[in-house]
């Protein structure tokens, strides 16, 4: 910059010296040709440094770009060039350069705030980008712990990140997730804490990342049995998504569903009532991937409301549907066991179309069906649907292995005069999983 303004002063006073001499045309292509030459470079450098506008450096800015072409590319199923992008990317901005000498303006540049912030970011970019190729690609969990944990560190070293929270939030719930999924629940719990802490300045990406984080233990503390734990985990989701417009898609009907289902566990049926109606309102369509978990949790409303003495109007009593049979009088017509009989039926043959007759999800809707006639005290079609599953399906996979000891336990519990083998197996299998689960805990110890 100063070699520049050096030029141009040294211009004017040539030129005023110029016309004291006498002013000739090889004077004025002189001025031209420097002048075009100052100019040349200034648009070079503005062009090199990609700071031409503040839109294309909001762009270059943007934390989670890498992160957003990688999934791309995830899922289009080319794993090796989204692993290639995240390392060459996490290459590039892990090592400090400045520009060439002959870049006067971009060398200038490069060492204000604003540049450094960008290249921060970037770097902070690759960083996790990085990380969750190494989770989901490689499924190395050390080293994506260890790149999280950088990610961490960058936020804290660098004065321009540290007092910007919403950097924490990617790291964080992934940290969480892993620290939860190695059984490390203290230090789980404690990521999870620092991330519920952070709500300031959070874009909708930002949002959307640290909702994630709250569905892993959503999910823990259902698996758990922490169900009021799980209620109030439900109700920060949602005050999110009220005080930030969040779009209230796919994502937001599957927290709807788990809401119901575990407002009903608590017997709030006011609470599932009213989440359901908002959830009906969204529309699942037959084809949708989540209508099949719909069905389940209409048929367990409406089970939960005929053993608290309700009826059909009782649940619908905001539905268009409900007004007409009020009209006509056949709302206490009908049966809501029925009902909720047919939409787990309904359930089975829409997952025997979908996912086959050997998906784990069908043969799950099976037993869900005859748990239903089980709970029901219908206990001949119950022991019928558990004794197909069980001289039918080939339980030898180890991803049925759970599905098959719980299936022992459904026989065992509806018929008197079990079969001693059937109670052995069922013992050995339950054993060999806790026994499994303890070895498990003691490696983390």
């Amino acid at each position: 910059m100063l070699i520049i303004a050096f030029i141009i002063v040294y211009m004017i006073f040539s030129y005023l010296s110029s016309i004291k001499k006498g002013f000739t045309i090889k004077d004025l292509l002189k001025g031209v040709g420097s002048l075009s030459l100052i100019l040349i470079i200034m648009v070079f450098n503005e062009f090199y440094m990609n700071s031409a506008s503040v839109w294309f450096t909001q762009k270059m800015s943007d934390k989670y770009s890498y992160l957003e072409e990688s999934e791309k590319l995830i899922k289009k199923g080319k794993l090796k060039e989204a692993f290639n992008y995240s390392q060459n990317a996490y290459d590039k901005y892990n090592v400090e350069s400045l520009p060439s000498r002959f870049f006067i303006l971009s060398r200038f540049f490069s060492k204000t705030s604003v540049n450094q912030e960008i290249q921060l970011t970037k770097k902070y970019g690759s960083i996790v980008n990085l990380a969750n190729c190494k989770e989901i690609i490689s499924g190395n969990l050390s080293a994506a712990e260890e790149l999280y944990n950088e990610a961490l560190h960058l936020t804290k070293s660098e004065n321009l990140l540290s007092n910007k929270p919403e950097y924490l939030v990617l790291p964080l719930s992934a940290l969480a997730y892993i620290k939860l999924s190695e059984g490390d629940y203290e230090e789980s719990e404690r990521l999870f804490y620092r991330l519920e802490q952070i709500s300031n300045n959070l874009s909708t990406k930002d949002l959307a990342y640290k909702i994630n984080g709250i569905l892993v233990f959503i999910n823990s503390s259902i698996r758990s049995g922490d169900l009021v734990k799980a209620d109030y985990l439900l109700d920060e989701v949602f005050d999110l998504y009220k005080n930030n417009e969040l779009k209230k898609g796919s994502i937001y009907k599957s927290f709807l569903l788990i809401k119901i289902r575990v407002a009903l566990s608590l017997n709030k049926f006011k609470s599932a009532k009213d989440f359901y109606l908002e959830l009906s309102e969204l529309e699942i369509s037959d084809e949708n991937i989540m209508y099949p978990v719909f069905l389940s949790t209409k048929a367990a409303l409406y089970v939960h409301a005929y053993y608290i003495g309700l009826n059909y109007d009782d649940i619908e009593s905001e539905s268009f549907f409900n007004s007409a049979f009020s009209l006509f009088g056949r709302k206490n017509e009908i049966n809501l066991l029925k009902e909720a009989e047919k939409f787990l039926i309904e359930k089975i043959r829409i997952l025997e179309d979908s996912q086959g007759e050997e998906s784990l999800f069908f043969l799950e809707a099976i037993r869900e069906l005859a748990n239903f006639y089980r709970d029901n005290g219908n206990h001949e079609k119950a022991d019928k649907l558990y004794n197909s599953l069980i001289h039918n399906i080939n339980f030898d996979k180890d991803k049925l292995q759970d599905t098959y000891s719980d299936l022992l336990i459904d026989v065992i519990s509806i018929n008197r005069d079990v079969d001693i083998s059937i109670v052995k197996k069922a013992e050995a299998l339950i054993c060999y999983r806790k026994t499994n689960m303890y070895g498990f805990r003691q490696l983390r110890m």
